[in-house]
This record gives structure tokens, sequence and C-alpha cells, in this order.
């Protein structure tokens, strides 16, 4: 049977994004700064009013002087600065489609993103230009589609990328007209895609998840309207996650500037610096992954630092263990850590934890209750409905509930019934209070530092490998982590060892795709009469192999 959320039902304001962010394009609006750099945020810092002035500049300029029509896509390729909820919101304004890259991506996987979403204009950090172009050869993008970004506005360096032949600064495409007013949609026109996000779904390689103008406004509204309680303190966030990421997307473009709420941004993340920004700043709220929680409750530097101005800290992106949450909690004064669920194909959350009256002692392991206007049900591998404590494969449906997979048709018909229950590939179960845990993944993918990586896509990156004849990719469990580890065949008279390939998979695919979970050579993938890789089989070795100290910093 169904489970219905515990809270009552909202009503979500039937408006498009910018609307509902902003009011409109003229109303008053504060000038405090809002966005603020954390190196240097007594020099850069923009304020509410001056988001919404330039977000109109930037969808202007992307119609008149880019001259891109409504659903042309347009891809960042950065980190944050206090710059990017003015470029995702300028693209929306445009009526076009943003969607992010990880900044850490190689040639090979920009291009794949690109090709795949068919995006027509680039705008990359400066350092990542170079990668911009190699991905710009590999897929047939004009160059001069390219635009540097960044948070120098006032005094751009741009001799440092003069040599190449781009499109310029992104400044460059700001409209002169201070008269611009986007277009608000009809309630028809809801639907309409705003942003492709990239998830590797329940199996194979990186899909793109549209979220509509709907999807952001019930997901960021459901998130708002749970907390009930008004905090007695004035809220300070830092933006550490990545706000191409849907958790960073969702807590800092949209939620922090629809409350109000200062955010200092991280350009980079470093834990350390980190700590000094939550005492330097008086950071309040802190969104965090779990290695981020992971760090608090190890890290020595964390003893030397005044964290008494944090009162709430949420979690999310992977699970978290009980004794992690512990151990993290006791070096703050009386916070508890308070976990979600959600995946990009949701929106941002659908399961959470947070400060009402439904949550005043929360269990340890819960993920939360499900969110207003959703509901929920577990189903067994033959299709049967099961009731509270049983594990099953959580399926959910709302008004946050992603419009489908861009361009594919069968993947999305795969993932979401034709009444509209979404698939999560996740296996849960609810208590008698109402209460959901996430207990395991029936689905591939592996979770390496709050990064959602497909094993497809590491086997089809290894089988280029000339001396790979074979392979299979699993996630191990690895410190509340998970790290990819690879099963190869070697190709006969092939004398590649582990080194090699550890070369090899730096130079092609990002960080956190590497194989630090180890590399084992055998002579066969166990697999089905239908070739599929009999992963259970793998994970099943992997875990008489390797054991886990739980030590974060332990090395295999």
């Amino acid at each position: 049977m169904p489970f219905d959320s515990p809270f009552p039902e909202i009503n979500i304001p039937e408006v498009d994004l910018l609307t509902w962010l902003f009011g409109s394009p003229d109303a008053p609006l504060s000038k405090e700064p809002i966005y603020l750099d954390s190196i240097n945020p007594e020099e850069k810092h923009i304020s509410l009013h001056e988001y919404r002035s330039l977000a109109r500049r930037v969808a202007s300029g992307i119609q008149t002087k880019l001259r891109l029509q409504p659903q042309d896509k347009l891809l960042v390729f950065s980190s944050n600065n206090i710059y990017f909820p003015v470029l995702l919101m300028g693209i929306v304004g445009s009526e076009c489609v943003f969607t992010g890259a990880n900044p850490t991506f190689t040639a090979r996987e920009l291009a794949y993103q690109i090709k795949d979403a068919h995006a027509k204009v680039l705008f990359v950090a400066p350092d990542a230009v170079p990668t911009a172009l190699e991905a710009a050869k590999v897929t047939g993008l004009d160059t001069r589609k390219i635009f540097v970004f960044d948070d120098n506005i006032k005094n751009p360096n741009r001799s440092a990328w003069a040599q190449y032949p781009i499109g310029g600064y992104w400044t460059d495409i700001l409209s002169d007209r201070e008269d611009f007013r986007w277009r608000q949609l009809s309630k028809d026109e809801l639907n309409t895609t705003v942003a492709i996000n990239y998830s590797s779904g329940t199996t194979g390689m990186p899909k793109g998840v549209e979220i509509t103008h709907k999807n952001f406004v019930s997901n960021t509204t459901q998130s708002i309207t749970m907390d009930e309680d008004v905090p007695d303190y004035t809220p300070v966030n830092l933006a550490a996650i990545p706000m191409y990421h849907a958790y960073g997307m969702a807590a800092f473009v949209l939620q922090s500037a629809k409350q109000g709420t200062k955010v200092y941004v991280m350009p980079k993340f470093d834990f350390v610096e980190y700590l000094k920004c939550i005492e330097k700043y008086g950071v309040t709220s802190i969104a965090a992954v779990p290695p981020i929680i992971v760090a608090f409750a190890k890290h020595p530097a964390v003893d030397k630092t005044d964290l008494s101005s944090v009162k709430s800290i949420g979690c999310g992106a992977a699970p978290l263990s009980a004794e992690t949450a512990i151990a993290a909690e006791a070096k703050f004064n009386n916070v508890r850590i308070l976990q979600g669920y959600g995946l990009s194909e949701v929106t941002c959350a659908v399961i959470v934890q947070r400060e009402n009256k439904l949550n005043v002692n929360p269990k340890r392991g819960t993920v939360g209750h499900i969110a207003p206007n959703c509901r929920a049900k577990l189903v067994d591998a033959d299709g049967k409905e099961l009731g509270r404590n049983q594990p099953g494969e959580l399926w959910v449906r709302g008004p946050n509930v992603m419009k489908g997979y861009y361009n594919k048709p069968e993947a999305t018909a795969d993932t979401i019934t034709p009444d509209g229950w979404l698939k999560t590939g996740d296996v849960a179960y609810v208590d008698d209070e109402g209460l959901w845990y996430i207990v395991d993944r029936k689905k591939e993918l592996i979770k390496s530092s709050g990064y959602q990586v497909a094993p497809a896509e590491l086997e089809a990156v290894l089988l280029e490998h000339p001396d790979v004849a074979d392979v299979g990719v699993i996630g191990i469990k690895w410190a509340d982590n998970e790290r990819p580890r690879a099963y190869i065949v070697r190709n006969a008279g092939s004398k590649v060892t582990s080194e090699d390939i550890k070369k090899y998979m730096s130079k092609v695919v990002s960080s956190y795709k590497q194989l630090t979970g180890g590399i084992v050579w055998v002579d066969e993938i166990p697999k089905n009469p239908s070739g599929k890789i009999l992963r259970k089989l793998l994970r099943e070795r992997a875990a008489k192999e390797v054991t886990d100290t739980g030590d974060h910093k332990a090395k295999l």
C-alpha cells in the first residue's frame, strides 16, 4: 500500500521559477549582501537585488547576443563562485536550459555531456579552457561558443586566455538593457525543462535528468515548509557543495535566496579552510555530505576550531552510519546531524528530517519522513506492494519527480511508471512511526565522495585499454564512502600491471572515479547467459578480500 506524508498538503505556487524566486522583474529586493566570496567577502559580494538584475542581463544577452532559442542548452563547467546562481537563473530567464558539469571532468567526460545534452554554449573556469577546447574538438562545438566564467568581473585576466580561439569573457554577453522582463509562464507551461542535471540513473551511462519549473518550485517549497521552527538566530550558510549538483542547487541557488539567508561561497573545498570559514563567519547551518561528516569526526584540526556558532547540520547525497554521526556530533554543542534521502530524479530530496514537531528526538539511522505532497511505496522483486517493516524497492511519486531522462525514452519508461511512480532502485523500509530507512541499493551505482559513478562508464573506459580483455567494476564500502574496484581480464600475452592501469585512468577520468578500491586480475568475469555481469558475485568476492578498517585515511 502507498504511504502518505505525515505533513499536511501544502499549496505549491503555480508560477515559473524566476517569478517564484524574485516575485517580479522589478519588485523591491534587499540590497544587503547575500552571496559573499569566502576568501574576499569585502570585495566580492552581491545582493538579492543584484542577483536578479544580473540574471536579467544574462537572460537578455543570451537571447540578443548569442541568439539562442528556447530550450537550447548551455553548459557551465566551473566550481562555485558568487555569480554561479546569476548565470544559472539567467539561463532559465532566457527560456534556455542549464546543464552543469563537474569541474574535475576530463575532456572525454566533458565531451560526453556536451554531446548528450546537445550543449550549444560553454561557460568554463579559466583553468578549464584547455579541457573545454579538447572536448569541443571531439564534439565539433564551435570554440567561439566557449566563454570564460569566474568572479573577477571588475578586472578579468583576459591575457590568461588571449591565445585561445574562444568567444571571450562571460560578461561580454551581458545585455545593457535594464528593462528586460522574463516571460511569466502559464500553468500549462510549468512542465517546461529548465535544467538537465546528470545522474547515472539505476544502471548504464550517465543520463540527463530533466528538471522543470514545477519541479524546482515544488521541491524547494516542500523543503521550506517542513522547517516549522523559526530559528532564534540569524542563519548564515557556507556553500561548499557544488552548485551544479542537485543538492547545492537546491540549498544555495534557490532556498537560501528565497529565504534571504546569507551564503559564504567557497570556490574550492578544503576542509581546513572550511573550518576556518565556520569560525570566522559564524556559520550557523551546515549542508554536508558524508565525507565532510567523517572529517568532522576524525580530522585533528576540528578540536582547534570554534564551532559554537553551528546550530544545524544536514547530511545527504550518500548514506551515513550512526557511528560516524555520533562521533561528529561530539565535536559540536548539542547539535544533531539530520539526514535526508534524495536523488537527482526527484529534483533533490523526497524523504528528509527537518526541524519540526515530528522530529523532536530523531532515531538513529533514519532519513526522516516523506516530504509534503509526496507518496511512497515499497515493492518486492515480483511487483507486490509491501507493508511496514518490510524491506523493498522504494518507489515515490510527487510534484518534484523529474520530467524524464533527456532523449532517453526507454530509460524513462523503465524508471517512471505510466501512473507516475519513480522507481528509485534503492531498498528501504518504513517503521511504525512513519520513519524511513535506506538499507541497500538495488541499482549498480557507486557513491564515491558524494558523487555518482556508473560502473558501466568505468568499464567502457577500461575496455578501451589495448591490454584489457574484459572487466567488471563494483563499489566497495570504505569508511562511510565507496571506492570503485575493478576486476580485470588481461588480453592474451599481455603483461600490463596495476600501475599501468592506474596511470591510464588518471588521464581519462576524474579523481573520484579512480580505482581507489583496488585492481584485481582475474581469468574471467562472472556473467549470466545473456552476458550481464553478475556484480553480486564480485561484491561477495570483494567482501572476503577487503576489510574496512573504518579509518578514512586508510589506504588499500
